[in-house]
């Protein structure tokens, strides 16, 4: 009888044992999609911010935005310049519509849209997009941003 009164109070303490181990599990797992999801929204604003570093750095970009605005004619150097810098406006944007939640994805794309719309490179960028985009975000674009060119 002894035995079978240790082997109950064994099992009984590995089970307890297991059920700590899955909490602490559970909590552990918790913590790393918190840390996951700290590590996206970093990722969003260096992506964000490395746009406005890149025309911090160059004068060049920065004359042709502003050249744009005035409605001057850009040269095909300054055109082809434009259009990379939205493109990688549009692929840092495309990569927050699909890892961001929807209002802090938001945030940063109603910024983006009020100054940048009107802009004729901005939306001649997108129309060259073609289908290189993913058509999820370009219907969601389509809705929310360059609402106008419908």
């Amino acid at each position: 009888m002894d035995s079978d009164k240790l082997n109950r109070w064994l099992t009984l303490g590995a089970n307890i044992g297991v059920l700590i181990g899955i909490i602490f599990l559970a909590i552990e797992l918790q913590q790393n999609n918190e840390n996951l999801a700290a590590e996206v929204r970093a990722t969003n604003f260096f992506g964000m911010a490395d746009t406005w570093r890149m025309v911090a750095e160059s004068p060049e970009l920065a004359g042709a935005i502003m050249k744009d605005f005035a409605d001057e004619e850009l040269s095909p150097s300054e055109s082809n310049q434009l259009f990379s810098y939205w493109v990688r406006v549009f692929l840092t944007l495309q990569w927050g519509y699909s890892e961001l939640p929807e209002e802090e994805f938001r945030r940063g794309l109603d910024f983006q849209g009020e100054g940048y719309r009107d802009l004729d490179t901005f939306r001649s960028a997108w129309e060259r997009m073609g289908s290189f985009l993913d058509p999820e975000f370009r219907d969601f674009m389509n809705e929310n941003v360059f609402i106008e060119s419908r």
